[in-house]
């Protein structure tokens, strides 16, 4: 029996917007940095599946600022064929900021997610579809407070984030389920 669903593995840009008040917090869009995608679901009926994702953005290769959200999502296809989707979804999300060395602050809130993709069909492989999947997405989160990981002691208040990503994956989608 096939299986009813999609697994994706991507990377690419994503900007982050982040609002906060503190000694050493800067406020505003920041340059762009790396992301990572990382997404598996299974198809509910052929329209509408149910999945749980990561989105990663860190500022640099330094990790200065980062932002890991994994979320629980619908994704809505409104075709039966393989192509254009759209995501929407809650989830946990972790802002981290690194220090001078390994000094880190961080906090966890709730975060919301949408996405808008388009699987683009490679080849087929025993009845799955091997796509390459662009995909554009937006995370937001109001962390609220940042504390130095080894106490209660703050390093931001208010802190709040936007992050809004440009991704490519690669992605195995099965055959919609039939109902």
């Amino acid at each position: 029996m096939p299986f009813h669903g999609w697994a994706l593995l991507g990377g690419g840009v994503g900007f982050a917007n982040i609002a906060c008040g503190g000694d050493g917090c800067t406020s505003g869009w920041k340059l762009r940095g790396p992301i990572f995608l990382l997404s598996a679901g299974v198809m509910l009926n052929p329209h509408l599946g149910v999945g749980a994702g990561l989105d990663v953005w860190w500022r640099s290769p330094l990790d200065t600022e980062a932002t890991n959200t994994g979320t629980l999502f619908l994704r809505y296809y409104p075709s039966v064929r393989v192509g254009a989707f759209l995501e929407g979804g809650a989830g946990l999300s972790r802002a981290s900021v690194r220090l001078h060395g390994d000094t880190i602050a961080q906090g966890r809130r709730w975060a919301v997610m949408g996405a808008v993709g388009y699987d683009v069909r490679l080849l087929t492989v025993n009845g799955a579809d091997i796509t390459l999947t662009p995909r554009v997405s937006y995370v937001s989160s109001s962390i609220g407070a940042l504390k130095y990981a080894a106490g209660s002691t703050l390093f931001a208040a208010g802190w709040r984030h936007q992050v809004l990503s440009f991704g490519l994956a690669v992605a195995a989608v099965g055959p919609r389920a039939r109902r």
